[in-house]
Order: structure tokens, then sequence, then C-alpha cells
């Protein structure tokens, strides 16, 4: 699929749903009920791109860094592409439908 960088703004998260649209194999039948995100679980810094991923109906799973570490096996290089390429595998060998738990935004209620 390829590789980019993207940061963590408003103007990122448009650009990496961008980009994962346009290197989809899917072409113009891409369909983003079908595509699934996988990251680290990293508190309130994953928030906003996990809010905008569900609002553009995608779904994205968050799961523990020692889950991941663990389920991967021993990497002996610590880089950010590194660490994508192991958050791609957990997610390839380790995803089930309905037996994961997606992200889901906090009610409105719950943020005030």
């Amino acid at each position: 699929m390829g590789e980019s960088e993207f940061s963590n703004s408003k103007t990122g998260y448009l650009k990496l749903t961008k980009w994962v649209k346009n290197t989809s194999e899917l072409g113009r039948s891409f369909d983003s009920s079908l595509v699934l995100f996988c990251g680290e679980h990293t508190g309130t810094c994953s928030i906003g791109l996990c809010e905008y991923i569900y609002a553009k109906g995608m779904k994205i799973w968050l799961e523990s860094a020692l889950k991941i570490k663990y389920g991967s096996g021993l990497k002996r290089i610590k880089d950010d592409k590194a660490d994508a390429e192991m958050i791609a595998y957990y997610a390839k060998r380790f995803y089930e439908p309905g037996s994961c738990a997606l992200f889901e935004p906090d009610s409105a209620d719950l943020k005030t």
C-alpha cells in the first residue's frame, strides 16, 4: 500500500483518509465502511484521530502497546515505520469482526 507520514491534526487526519482512499485497490468503488485502522491506545493523544475516523464511517481498533508487542514477536528496530508495520501485522493476524472492541466516541453527556 505504500507509506507516508501525517500530522496529528485535523489537516493530517484529512490527508490520511484521502491517502487511504487514493492508494486503495478498490479505486472508484472505495467503501469507507470496509476500512479498518488499528493503533496503539495512547490515551487522549489518539482521541482526535479516532473521532475523525469514526465520523467518516471507518472502523478504528485501539489496542494496548503490550498486546501488540507480544502478539507481533520480537523486533529489534524501533522507529515509526517499524511500529506501523508491527501494528499492521498485528491487526491482520488478530482482527476478528465482533470480537475486537472498536472505538466509539463518548456520548455528549460524558464530554460536558
